[in-house]
């Protein structure tokens, strides 16, 4: 079976040594032992014969495979850049078509449901390429697959995309994927550079060369039907220069001015009439076709100035001719060998039309530039037309055909309303590149102010995805200015909470846009702007966490699920319990946080947004930990990463590699922990993103302490205190003095662990609701106290400490237990080792061996208990005395 067929196989000689590389290319997917796939880029000049070469390929795979399913696509300079997944979304109408074959329709269907004409969106980009790469998998699991895209420069960015993801995979999908390709100046060709080296040992380039004299003659011969004499074969050896296109067109241009005629049993030519010179082939097409009646002519002209291919009903509309009379001009132009027949398409309006296609690139680009002006501009404005009204209801899913017809006519009333629609239609796709060219499109054709605003807002989402930020920020900040000037609440929040974020993750202190915030929240509230005000409340939950207010965040973060399960919306609520999950979980409440983790999931897993899942596996593993569920929390994470690996979302790949050498150092892992920082640190590097350089040169940091190099801890952490921002990371501050104060302790400089404690309690102050590695600065407290001779006030912060870990946090629990023995150790032996011993029962059940290591030498060390040691530790939780907690702090001042 075959997606399309495209007529007659074209001519094909001396193409052997080519042939039984690619034929080596297909057996290689039919191995017994699980076969591989490959993309194979046939490059050479133009007419050279690429698309023969790859066509005769496939005929032969359709001819001697049974079963076998042939998919092919095809680009057109001018009309295939700005349609998104273009070559793919014609494959995908090319199996739905398939009638001889359901089972193929169905895994259709069932694998790739996104990419059926009038899909509803998928889960995301990546979601959408998991689908077509699904796709091929299953079809391979029933059927050979090769498929193939011609002229792959002019395609679309996001296809070149999709192709280099589906490139990767091939070593374990056996599908043959075939694209021809030609270097081009033009500003709308695209490079495959980056394609091939981002698909790798997956990619062969096969150059197609020239053919040599002797191939040539029996081109020709092939062409004419028989030999011929020296004359011809020497003229036309010279002439074709080894271009299989060059000498069909020429011999078939002089075959019909009569110039080479049959005498006896072959052709010749008188030598006077040979032409002269070195005719250039788009004169020599054009001159072919001069030969014939205007009327040829005048419809392949309407032909060559339209869509991307050739329908026979819309060209009778250009033409305002009979639907038979222009189709007996295009199969006259099929029997010159101009064009080729491709089947057939039935309209939602009812007609059926027969489609074509230029027999090459060339013949296409010769015929319409002779179109020009008025001329022009009417024959693609009667294409434009007559595809919206063929197209009826569906004409959305044509948008991105029809939108380019209005744009190259610069129709200003249809340029907005199809640039909007095609732009519409690429934002369903995730199609950024594409939706970026369309909104622009947009935005300049526009006559009104409000609407022009609300597009530009739309292109600077654009530009703040694709790593624009400056440009997204100077767009945002004057449609804010403007929103708030014509008092549009709804533009106004939109505009200035995407401009709140864009300035946090540029590295705006989050206080200095607190105010902004602010503003968008209360204008939220009092229009009742529902969806924006769940916009404005996340924005303002994650600046409150930065700026270390819990109570705040935790209030912002609950309205927000509020709004949010008011709009009806699964997403919306998944993203705000996402959001107040975070906040319970870094904010002393991880049982809270663990329900609403699972809630999002349970969401995001119904709609198959790979994103938001691995946010929320992060999330669970994140509260798992806390619990000391390590092995949980390790398969959590695990799963969040294999999730952002095929989301393609690097910077949070880092971080979650973060997260796991963490757990792995805390285990004694280091080697493998050691390997994850170290290409966490390369990767976030390579990204230039400050904020993971810092957390993964922090995480080194602890491996150095848990190891026992307090001197490369010590040199670490100053080099992270160097390249701390001024604001905004004071979670990375906090971890950085707290390992340098231990550090210090361990190696028994008093002096310089008393100064790193009070810089500790500054990163107190504000922020006593936090969680996250509270119980390392609990420790430092508790040494330092003890180490200025008050032991009653040092045993008071360690059962505050221990009384806010118990049940919670079996880690910190361990930590602040092993500490506490090390100050009970001298006047109660026998409290310090109940303490010790409830730290190596707890860090042996987690498996924290280095510190379940520390805590047994410690246990060796201490003296026998004394049964009649006085209670000089301190009383319960209940003694506690926070004043003289904070006054013995503010004598550190000095």
């Amino acid at each position: 079976m075959a997606g399309s067929k495209n007529g007659e196989r074209k001519r094909l000689v001396a193409r052997r040594t080519e042939m039984v590389q690619l034929d080596r290319v297909f057996q290689d997917t039919r191995a017994e032992k699980g076969g591989r796939g490959r993309l194979v880029v046939l490059t050479g000049e133009t007419g050279v014969g690429k698309t023969a070469l790859a066509e005769a390929f496939l005929d032969r795979i359709r001819s001697e495979e049974q079963g076998a399913v042939v998919l092919l696509a095809r680009c057109v300079d001018g009309r295939s850049t700005l349609r998104p997944y273009g070559p793919f979304r014609d494959m995908a109408v090319q199996l739905a078509a398939l009638a001889d074959d359901p089972a193929i329709g169905a895994v259709l269907r069932k694998t790739a449901p996104a990419w059926l004409p009038g899909a509803a969106p998928s889960a995301g980009r990546n979601a959408l390429f998991d689908q077509f790469i699904a796709l091929c998998r299953a079809i391979t699991q029933q059927s050979p697959l090769a498929c193939l895209i011609d002229d792959l420069q002019w395609c679309d960015r996001s296809s070149l995309d999709l192709l280099a993801r589906l490139g990767t995979t091939l070593a374990s999908i056996p599908v043959v994927f075939v694209a021809t390709y030609e270097g081009s100046e033009s500003e709308s060709a695209v490079s495959i550079k980056g394609l091939q080296h981002r698909v790798g040992a997956n990619a062969i380039e096969l150059g197609v060369r020239r053919l040599e004299d002797d191939a040539v003659i029996k081109l020709a011969e092939d062409i004419l039907g028989g030999s011929f004499g020296d004359e011809l074969a020497a003229w036309i050896s010279r002439t074709a220069r080894g271009l299989p296109l060059r000498a069909e067109q020429l011999l078939l241009w002089m075959s019909e001015k009569k110039v080479i005629k049959k005498r006896l049993f072959k052709r010749s030519v008188r030598e006077s009439e040979l032409p002269t010179g070195d005719p250039r082939i788009e004169d020599v097409i054009l001159g072919r076709l001069d030969e014939q009646k205007p009327n040829l002519r005048w419809t392949l002209e309407a032909a060559a100035v339209g869509g991307p291919v050739i329908d026979s009903t819309i060209v009778a509309a250009q033409s305002a001719k009979k639907h038979e009379e222009v189709l007996e001009q295009l199969e006259l132009g099929t029997r010159l060998g101009l064009l080729h027949n491709f089947g057939e398409r039935r309209w939602a309006s009812g007609p059926r039309s027969v489609r074509y296609r230029f027999d090459h690139p060339l013949v296409r680009k010769a015929i319409g530039d002779r179109v020009s002006g008025k001329r022009s501009e009417h024959l693609i404005g009667r294409a434009a037309a007559t595809t919206e009204k063929l197209a009826g209801a569906a004409a959305g899913e044509l948008a991105d055909e029809i939108a380019p017809l209005y744009l190259e006519i610069d129709d200003t009333s249809k340029c907005q309303e199809w640039s909007l629609r095609a732009a519409d239609l690429c934002e369903r796709l995730y199609a950024l590149y594409e939706l970026e060219s369309y909104l622009r499109a947009a935005a300049r054709t526009s006559s009104e102010e409000l609407a022009r605003l609300q597009i530009e807002n739309r292109l600077a989402a654009v530009y703040g995805a694709t790593g624009r930020e400056p440009e997204a920020e100077a767009i945002l900040e004057a449609v804010y200015e403007r929103a708030v000037e014509l008092d549009d609440k709804p533009l106004a929040v939109r505009s200035g909470t995407m401009l709140g974020w864009l300035r946090l993750e540029r590295g705006v202190p989050p206080a200095g846009i607190s105010g902004l915030v602010g503003g968008m929240v209360d204008a939220a509230r009092s229009a009742e702007l529902a969806n924006e005000l769940v916009m404005a409340l996340d924005l303002s939950t994650v600046v409150a966490e930065r700026i270390g207010r819990a109570e705040e965040a935790l209030l912002m973060a609950e309205e927000a699920l509020h709004v949010a399960e008011g709009t009806g919306s699964p997403e919306i609520v998944a993203n705000a319990a996402y959001r107040l999950a975070r906040v319970h979980i870094s904010w002393d409440s991880p049982q809270e946080g663990r329900v609403l983790a699972q809630r999002a999931l349970d969401v995001y897993g119904q709609v198959d947004d790979l994103g938001g899942a691995a946010v929320c596996h992060e999330l669970l593993g994140l509260a798992n930990f806390r619990a000391g569920e390590w092995y949980d929390a390790l398969h959590h994470w695990e799963s969040a990463l294999e999730s952002m690996e095929v989301a393609g979302v690097p910077d949070q790949k880092v971080a979650m590699q973060a997260n796991i050498a963490e757990l792995l150092t805390l285990r004694g892992e280091f080697d493998r922990a050691m390997r994850l920082f170290k290409s966490g640190l390369q990767q976030a590097t390579e990204l230039e993103d400050e904020p993971l350089i810092l957390r993964s040169q922090t995480g080194v940091a602890r491996l150095e302490f848990e190891r026992g190099d307090y001197a490369s801890v010590l040199e670490l952490t100053e080099k992270i205190r160097n390249h701390l921002p001024d604001s905004g990371a004071w979670k990375i501050d906090f971890q950085t003095t707290a390992i340098r104060a231990l550090a210090y302790l361990e190696l028994g400089d008093e002096l310089q662990a008393w100064q790193e404690a009070a810089r500790l309690e500054q990163l107190y102050q504000g922020k006593e609701g936090w969680f996250e590695r509270r119980a390392e600065g609990d420790a430092v407290r508790i040494r330092v106290i003890y180490l200025d001779g008050d032991s009653w006030l040092a045993g008071m912060v360690a059962q505050q400490g221990i009384a806010e870990t118990v049940d919670k946090d079996p880690y910190g629990e361990g930590f602040l237990r092993y500490h506490q023995a090390h100050i009970l150790g001298r006047d109660q032996p026998g409290e310090a080792r109940k303490a010790v011993e409830r730290a190596i029962e707890l860090f042996g059940k987690l498996g924290a061996a280095p510190m379940a290591a520390r805590a047994r030498r410690l246990s060796s060390q201490l003296p026998e208990a004394d049964p009649l040691e006085a209670d000089a530790g301190g009383g319960g939780e209940d003694d506690i005395d926070d004043d003289k907690i904070d006054a013995w702090f503010d004598s550190l001042d000095g």
